[in-house]
């Protein structure tokens, strides 16, 4: 993976898990909002309280820490804790604007790295499919 992909992407996991590590107990811990000063319609009742959310939002950042981590040791296995976090946090925006719609110029702060930190990693895939290619060409 070239160096300037690898540092883009290190930097956009560590961003978003300290945003979810401080967001996501915000919210289950004050699943009413008042933590972030949203209030609960907001979510128009797709959930009945931030509970939830929050939990998803916590758990989104364990994975990118654990993506950020695998990626530094240049894990084997990096590719997949890379996409499984930015892959999740995409999903989550995504769900995040259909329910809410773009409200807010952090919606975009958050957003947009993570679309960033997708192309950057697309080297780690690539990598990983000439990897594939290579084994297959030498049993």
């Amino acid at each position: 993976m070239p160096p300037l992909a690898r540092r883009t992407v290190l930097a956009v996991l560590a961003f978003e898990a300290a945003g979810a590590f401080v967001g996501g107990p915000m919210l289950f811990l004050a699943p009413d909002g008042s933590m972030m000063k949203i209030p609960v319609a907001e979510l128009r009742g797709f959930f009945p309280d931030f509970f939830v959310p929050g939990l998803i939002l916590t758990a989104l950042g364990v994975l990118n820490a654990v993506g950020f981590i695998a990626l530094l040791r240049r894990s084997r296995f990096a590719w997949l804790w890379v996409g499984l976090a930015l892959g999740g946090f995409f999903v989550w925006f995504a769900v995040e604007l259909a329910v809410v719609g773009a409200k807010s110029w952090a919606q975009a702060a958050w957003g947009i790295p993570v679309l960033i930190g997708l192309g950057a990693s697309w080297p780690l895939v690539r990598g990983l499919r000439l990897a594939r290619l290579r084994r297959q060409s030498q049993g």
